[in-house]
Protein backbone atom coordinates (compact mmCIF):
# COMPACT_ATOMS: atom_id res chain seq x y z
CA UNK A 1 0.00 0.00 0.00
CA UNK A 2 2.79 2.41 0.87
CA UNK A 3 4.60 1.56 -2.36
CA UNK A 4 1.49 2.42 -4.36
CA UNK A 5 1.23 5.82 -2.68
CA UNK A 6 4.91 6.45 -3.32
CA UNK A 7 4.43 5.66 -7.02
CA UNK A 8 1.51 8.09 -7.22
CA UNK A 9 3.55 10.84 -5.60
CA UNK A 10 6.50 10.18 -7.88
CA UNK A 11 4.39 10.45 -11.06
CA UNK A 12 5.47 13.37 -13.19
CA UNK A 13 3.18 13.99 -16.17
CA UNK A 14 4.63 14.70 -19.60
CA UNK A 15 4.93 18.37 -20.48
CA UNK A 16 1.85 18.24 -22.75
CA UNK A 17 -0.41 17.45 -19.75
CA UNK A 18 0.96 20.16 -17.50
CA UNK A 19 -1.30 23.20 -17.44
CA UNK A 20 -0.33 26.29 -15.58
CA UNK A 21 -3.27 27.79 -13.70
CA UNK A 22 -2.55 31.23 -15.15
CA UNK A 23 -2.56 29.87 -18.69
CA UNK A 24 -6.06 28.42 -18.55
CA UNK A 25 -8.33 29.85 -21.14
CA UNK A 26 -11.74 31.35 -20.54
CA UNK A 27 -13.37 28.45 -22.41
CA UNK A 28 -12.30 25.96 -19.79
CA UNK A 29 -13.76 28.15 -17.06
CA UNK A 30 -17.09 28.58 -18.86
CA UNK A 31 -17.27 24.87 -19.63
CA UNK A 32 -16.73 24.08 -15.99
CA UNK A 33 -19.32 26.67 -14.94
CA UNK A 34 -21.99 25.29 -17.26
CA UNK A 35 -22.27 22.11 -15.22
CA UNK A 36 -23.33 24.04 -12.10
CA UNK A 37 -26.25 22.64 -10.18
CA UNK A 38 -29.57 24.48 -10.03
CA UNK A 39 -30.45 26.26 -6.78
CA UNK A 40 -31.80 24.14 -3.95
CA UNK A 41 -35.39 25.29 -4.14
CA UNK A 42 -35.68 24.80 -7.90
CA UNK A 43 -35.62 21.00 -7.60
CA UNK A 44 -38.76 21.05 -5.45
CA UNK A 45 -40.77 23.42 -7.58
CA UNK A 46 -39.52 26.57 -5.89
CA UNK A 47 -40.74 25.57 -2.45
CA UNK A 48 -37.81 25.88 -0.11
CA UNK A 49 -37.53 26.01 3.64
CA UNK A 50 -38.18 29.77 3.66
CA UNK A 51 -41.92 29.19 3.06
CA UNK A 52 -42.36 27.33 6.36
CA UNK A 53 -44.25 29.31 8.98
CA UNK A 54 -43.29 28.23 12.46
CA UNK A 55 -46.41 27.88 14.62
CA UNK A 56 -46.68 30.04 17.71
CA UNK A 57 -45.71 27.98 20.77
CA UNK A 58 -48.45 26.95 23.14
CA UNK A 59 -48.71 24.78 26.23
CA UNK A 60 -51.45 22.76 24.52
CA UNK A 61 -49.12 21.69 21.73
CA UNK A 62 -46.42 20.89 24.28
CA UNK A 63 -48.84 18.76 26.33
CA UNK A 64 -49.91 16.88 23.18
CA UNK A 65 -46.31 15.82 22.56
CA UNK A 66 -45.60 14.71 26.12
CA UNK A 67 -47.19 11.22 25.80
CA UNK A 68 -44.82 10.38 22.95
CA UNK A 69 -41.82 11.32 25.09
CA UNK A 70 -43.28 9.49 28.08
CA UNK A 71 -43.55 6.25 26.11
CA UNK A 72 -40.01 6.59 24.78
CA UNK A 73 -38.57 7.33 28.22
CA UNK A 74 -40.59 4.50 29.76
CA UNK A 75 -39.29 2.01 27.20
CA UNK A 76 -35.70 3.13 27.78
CA UNK A 77 -36.10 2.96 31.57
CA UNK A 78 -37.66 -0.47 31.38
CA UNK A 79 -35.13 -1.94 28.97
CA UNK A 80 -32.02 -0.14 30.25
CA UNK A 81 -32.96 0.15 33.91
CA UNK A 82 -29.47 -0.49 35.16
CA UNK A 83 -28.14 -2.95 37.71
CA UNK A 84 -30.77 -2.19 40.34
CA UNK A 85 -33.66 -2.91 37.95
CA UNK A 86 -32.18 -6.23 36.80
CA UNK A 87 -32.56 -7.68 40.29
CA UNK A 88 -36.26 -6.69 40.47
CA UNK A 89 -39.17 -8.82 39.38
CA UNK A 90 -41.32 -7.66 36.43
CA UNK A 91 -43.97 -5.85 38.45
CA UNK A 92 -41.48 -3.80 40.47
CA UNK A 93 -39.52 -3.07 37.33
CA UNK A 94 -42.68 -1.73 35.62
CA UNK A 95 -43.49 0.47 38.61
CA UNK A 96 -39.91 1.76 38.71
CA UNK A 97 -39.95 2.52 34.98
CA UNK A 98 -43.38 4.22 35.15
CA UNK A 99 -42.36 6.39 38.10
CA UNK A 100 -39.05 7.48 36.69
CA UNK A 101 -40.55 8.11 33.23
CA UNK A 102 -43.31 10.25 34.75
CA UNK A 103 -40.76 12.22 36.80
CA UNK A 104 -38.50 12.86 33.81
CA UNK A 105 -41.46 13.80 31.58
CA UNK A 106 -42.75 16.34 34.12
CA UNK A 107 -39.27 17.86 34.37
CA UNK A 108 -38.90 17.90 30.59
CA UNK A 109 -42.22 19.67 29.79
CA UNK A 110 -41.19 23.26 30.66
CA UNK A 111 -37.86 22.78 28.92
CA UNK A 112 -39.65 21.59 25.76
CA UNK A 113 -41.95 24.63 25.81
CA UNK A 114 -38.97 26.93 26.34
CA UNK A 115 -37.22 25.40 23.31
CA UNK A 116 -40.38 25.89 21.22
CA UNK A 117 -40.47 29.56 22.21
CA UNK A 118 -36.77 29.91 21.39
CA UNK A 119 -37.23 28.35 17.93
CA UNK A 120 -40.32 30.49 17.26
CA UNK A 121 -38.57 33.74 18.21
CA UNK A 122 -35.54 32.71 16.17
CA UNK A 123 -37.69 32.12 13.08
CA UNK A 124 -39.39 35.49 13.56
CA UNK A 125 -36.04 37.21 13.85
CA UNK A 126 -34.79 35.44 10.71
CA UNK A 127 -37.84 36.57 8.69
CA UNK A 128 -37.61 40.11 10.07
CA UNK A 129 -40.87 40.07 12.02
CA UNK A 130 -41.27 41.30 15.57
CA UNK A 131 -42.13 38.73 18.23
CA UNK A 132 -45.65 38.95 19.61
CA UNK A 133 -45.83 40.62 23.01
CA UNK A 134 -46.26 38.13 25.82
CA UNK A 135 -49.16 38.81 28.17
CA UNK A 136 -48.11 39.82 31.65
CA UNK A 137 -48.73 37.29 34.42
CA UNK A 138 -50.15 39.66 37.03
CA UNK A 139 -51.95 42.94 36.71
CA UNK A 140 -50.06 45.96 37.91
CA UNK A 141 -51.03 46.98 41.41
CA UNK A 142 -51.78 50.68 41.85
CA UNK A 143 -49.15 52.71 43.65
CA UNK A 144 -49.97 55.11 46.45
CA UNK A 145 -49.65 57.97 43.97
CA UNK A 146 -52.36 56.49 41.74
CA UNK A 147 -54.92 56.36 44.54
CA UNK A 148 -56.76 59.58 45.36
CA UNK A 149 -59.35 59.44 48.16
CA UNK A 150 -59.88 55.68 47.73
CA UNK A 151 -60.37 55.96 43.96
CA UNK A 152 -57.72 54.66 41.52
CA UNK A 153 -56.73 57.30 39.00
CA UNK A 154 -57.33 56.17 35.40
CA UNK A 155 -60.03 53.70 36.41
CA UNK A 156 -63.68 54.58 35.78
Amino acid sequence: MAAKKARKRAYIPPSSEVVNRRERTETTRTQRGSTARPPRGAARGGRGGADFVYPEPSWGRTLKRLPIYFVMIFALQYLLGGEAAKDMDTQKRLIYALGSAAFVTVLFAPFMHMMDRFAYNRSLKRTGQAPAPRPSRAKRRPDDEDVVEGHVVGED
